[in-house]
């Protein structure tokens, strides 16, 4: 019986314990309608839409969803063409940081693994895509009838 009263106390202990990570309340997308804020560093033979400037490589964008190939994200310009929504192929991003999930971080010595692909779509606006409706309607909202794309130039 008195060889119990150490593990009992172990037991009550741990319903003590204060849990770390990510919290809903911190949480900015789980609070707002909005996907997670990302920087993203392109490589140098990404070819831009028309709509971008020539020598744009760093792109700040909301992240709308994410699949196995890339993000669509909505990309602030900076200039009278407003916000955009826009496809960026993972092959074509040499660095990605999300401002309030390090974790998902990839680039140069931070591999891009199958898991954190998931991981990025799960935490993304959409994380189970987006229905054509629904798309069309987020396209019309920013004056588009399609997506801009990132290609990789010739």
């Amino acid at each position: 019986m008195y060889k119990m009263i150490p593990l009992i106390g172990l037991v009550l202990l741990s319903g003590c314990v204060k849990t770390t990570g990510a919290k809903i309340e911190d949480f900015g997308p789980a609070r707002a309608n909005i996907g997670p804020s990302v920087d993203i560093r392109l490589l140098k033979d990404a070819r831009t839409a028309s709509t971008f400037a020539a020598s744009t490589y760093k792109v700040q964008a909301e992240l709308l969803t994410a699949d196995e190939t890339g993000m669509i994200v909505l990309y602030a310009l900076g200039n009278a063409n407003g916000v955009r929504v826009t496809r960026i192929p993972y092959s074509l991003i040499r660095k990605c940081f999300f401002e309030d999930l390090q974790y998902l971080n990839f680039g140069e010595s931070r591999k891009l693994t199958d898991s954190r692909k998931e991981q990025i779509r799960l935490v993304s606006r959409f994380p189970g895509g987006v229905e054509s409706a629904a798309f069309q309607k987020i396209l019309e909202s920013m004056g588009q009838t399609e997506v801009d794309l990132i290609e990789s130039r010739p």
